[in-house]
């Protein structure tokens, strides 16, 4: 009898949930004319959400109720133009709006970039054209936010744009790409969350976003990776948005990646964008896609765990900064990143990488890395090829991947007064040596402590310069290298440090007498510089011993 009280009371629920009148906009009341200022609206007493945890669907079954309550809340504000403030009360809604489109233009076509699906989503909040738009999440009592989670059994993939079914994976002949998709329809995608066009002073603050792509129906596997659903899915993403700010987010579980910067006008291009506090983890791609737009600060971010859940989509990247436009003005610049945290991503913490497109480098530049920290448990923290990165007081576990081309010193990479090693806390990182330095150009190490436990700390590969041509010479000054390793298994050079083509001044180097620093011009004649003032000194077995597993 009780379960029936429940049941009733559940239809009940679901018949108000119906009933609910949403605040549709009226230009005579509404508009900026009429109503100045900033509007203070709430997206239960005004637009209906319910915020209970429990899937409502609505619109014949393609959409949920807390789903259509964001449509509702971004309608208004996109036709009003922006001045407002949009308030989430505690709760956990669930979204999710998808259409069986059988191979046709989706409904991203009016905004100029149609494509065909086979299951078309929706995005959950869609800002246009919009200024000083707030959208804030009402912490509890007790600091818990507001949760934006997507419903079970959404389609994401390959499906067949006839009869609906999961399409068949196979790889294309020569291809690392999974790709059945022979007429561009088959393709499904969930949609994003917050997809942000062409706004001015935007603020999302406070707000945990949960893709929940484990429940998901997966189809045909699109894209490239272990597991590649390579479709849109992603939590944030902000086009063509100036002087904007995300705070206090979460975003998890999203198929695609985290938050994204990428413009799609050729004009207003994004700049001045702060995200601070937020914990980006999980994600089938990337935790940060920057991909245009200059001028972005990163403050006390967690990027975390990229590829290493239901979805592993290549680059599956802590940070992927990556040009994807043909304008220069508009190539990822400028940025910051304060006190960050990078690690235990598949792939690699930082991907700085060069696009090519039409036969064009597009190289990103000018980036800080202050106080942030690198651990690479699974793979490298970092493949730096673009020019212009700097590190200052940074921790980098694990190993780094250097591959940029400076040709003027003040482009080249540089770490200033960073700390490296193999180990942390207790486990070792992937990686046979701390730096490679693979022909980059003009890298530079000031003031940094190298201490490595079970492997190399450097090999500076740089078999295609001019020996002697110094300008073009990594340099290490008044740095500290300790190496405790006690074993070298393969048949390669026995050596703490191969410093090929490499400058050292004022150096001190500690090793293993059976294992030392390559670095000079008198080791197997590799062209190195020695500007003098570099110290060697060998370890004791005791030391050694004392140091073999423990930081």
């Amino acid at each position: 009898m009780k379960s029936v009280h429940i049941f009733l009371l559940l239809l009940i629920s679901m018949h108000a949930v119906a009933q609910k009148k949403t605040l549709i906009y009226n230009p005579v009341l509404h508009s900026i004319a009429k109503s100045p200022g900033i509007m203070i609206l709430d997206l239960k007493k005004d637009f209906g959400a319910v915020g209970t945890g429990i899937t409502v669907l609505t619109e014949n079954n393609t959409s949920t109720v807390d789903h259509k309550a964001f449509e509702n809340a971004a309608d208004f504000i996109n036709s009003r133009g922006g001045y407002v403030t949009l308030n989430i009360p505690n709760g956990i809604y669930i979204v999710g709006k998808q259409l069986f489109s059988k191979g046709q233009i989706n409904h991203y076509e009016k905004f100029g970039a149609g494509e065909y699906t086979s299951y078309d989503g929706f995005d959950v909040f869609l800002l246009l054209k919009c200024k000083k738009v707030t959208v804030k999440g009402e912490t509890s009592r007790y600091g818990g936010k507001p949760v934006i989670r997507y419903r079970n059994n959404l389609k994401i993939g390959l499906f067949n744009n006839t009869n609906g079914a999961p399409s068949a994976t196979q790889r294309a002949t020569k291809n690392s790409n999974l790709y059945i998709d022979k007429t561009q329809r088959q393709r499904s995608n969930p949609g994003d969350c917050f997809k942000i066009l062409n706004c001015d002073s935007f603020v999302l603050m406070n707000i945990i976003i949960d893709g929940n792509v484990a429940s998901f129906n997966f189809g045909g596997k699109y894209g490239k990776g272990e597991n590649p659903y390579e479709n849109y899915h992603s939590g944030i993403y902000l086009a063509n948005v100036t002087s904007s700010i995300v705070s206090g987010i979460t975003v998890k579980n999203m198929a695609l990646d985290g938050i994204v910067v990428k413009d799609i006008y050729e004009t207003n291009f994004s700049n001045n964008i702060s995200i601070l506090n937020c914990i980006v983890t999980k994600n089938g791609r990337n935790g940060f896609s920057w991909l245009s737009g200059t001028g972005i600060t990163i403050t006390s971010c967690e990027f975390s765990a990229m590829g290493t859940g239901a979805v592993s989509t290549e680059p599956c990247a802590g940070i992927d900064i990556e040009p994807e436009t043909l304008i220069e003005k508009n190539w990822p610049s400028k940025g910051v990143f304060k006190k960050c945290i990078i690690k235990e991503n598949r792939w690699l913490g930082l991907a700085a990488g060069v696009g090519h497109l039409n036969g064009t480098f597009l190289r990103s530049s000018n980036m800080l890395f202050d106080s942030c920290t690198f651990i690479g448990s699974k793979n490298s923290i970092a493949d730096i090829e673009s020019d212009g990165y700097r590190f200052t007081n940074c921790s980098l576990y694990g190993l780094l991947y250097l591959r940029n081309r400076s040709d003027i010193n003040e482009f080249a990479t540089s770490f200033t007064n960073c700390r490296f090693s193999n180990i942390y806390k207790s486990k070792k990182m992937k990686g046979g040596f701390l730096v490679v330095n693979n022909a980059a150009k003009r890298s530079k190490f000031y003031g940094c402590n190298f201490t490595s436990y079970s492997s190399r700390v450097f090999i500076m590969d740089n078999t295609g310069f001019e020996c002697g041509d110094y300008n073009s010479y990594p340099l290490f000054e008044s740095c500290i290298f300790k190496n405790y390793t006690d074993t070298i298994k393969d048949d390669w050079v026995k050596t703490s440090g191969l410093g090929s083509k490499t400058s050292f001044k004022n150096n001190i180097f500690y090793y293993n007498k059976s294992y030392p620093f390559l670095t000079d011009t008198y080791s197997g004649n590799m062209c190195a510089q020695d500007l003098g003032g570099n110290k060697y000194y060998i370890l004791s077995k005791k030391e050694i011993l004392l140091n073999k597993i423990r930081e």
